[in-house]
């Protein structure tokens, strides 16, 4: 009897071994997973009222493998991003209903960048293009929220723009730490435009929410 309850335990302890192989979501340093870790993309986002949101909750993305961490600083990257854009809003005097000849009032395209290059997340090839007034200097306006889970400004985003089509703007955008910023490209008129992004910080990944404004 008293060998069979030795042999008992014996079993349960290996059993609850095994089981603490298992690695957490969250834990990337761990060679040993059999998780298989997807990760969030444009495909997850939507645009309801000029407000860029996840259509996917994080107990839906956790099911399906993203890192409960990923999913934590996209939201939270989200929210600081849209804040601004309301503000902005409000600054000029738009809300609701906006016509596509209003400052901020028409988003031309939208999305996230990330760095590691997940399925090549970190780029977007040829984004189409075309302002509502043709006559206007204004051209577009190309919003970025830069974030990392890192607090540091020494991290380094880098935003790689080609630019084809009439207009002038920035071929290469650099920023330090978290930012939220325009860029502004004047006098384009149609064309399009080519995005990648890399991260150089002390955090596993970074990421860019872009937003592309008609400013004629």
């Amino acid at each position: 009897m008293k060998r069979f309850s030795v042999l008992v335990c014996l079993i349960m302890l290996a059993g609850c071994s095994k089981s603490e192989v298992l690695t957490p979501l969250d834990d990337r340093s761990s060679p040993v997973s059999s998780i298989v870790v997807s990760h969030l993309c444009n495909d997850d986002l939507v645009l309801v009222d000029g407000l860029i949101q996840l259509k996917i909750s994080k107990e839906e993305a956790i099911k399906r493998g993203v890192p409960a961490s990923e999913y934590n600083l996209v939201e939270k990257t989200l929210i600081e991003h849209n804040e601004r854009t309301i503000n902005l809003l409000k600054k000029a005097g738009k809300s609701g209903v906006r016509t596509k000849s209003e400052m901020y009032g028409n988003t031309m395209a939208f999305g996230m960048l990330q760095d590691p290059p997940h399925y090549l997340f970190n780029y977007v090839n040829s984004i189409p293009l075309c302002v509502a007034n043709e006559g206007s200097s204004g051209g577009i306006v190309l919003s970025c929220t830069f974030s990392s889970d890192s607090i540091t400004d020494l991290d380094r985003h880098v935003l790689r723009c080609n630019n084809v089509g009439s207009g002038s703007g920035p071929s290469q955008i650099e920023e330090y730490g978290y930012t939220i910023k325009d860029y502004y490209f004047p006098g384009f008129m149609f064309g399009s435009m080519t995005l990648e992004y890399s991260y150089y910080g002390n955090s596993y990944y970074g990421i860019c929410i872009y937003q592309i404004y008609d400013n004629s």
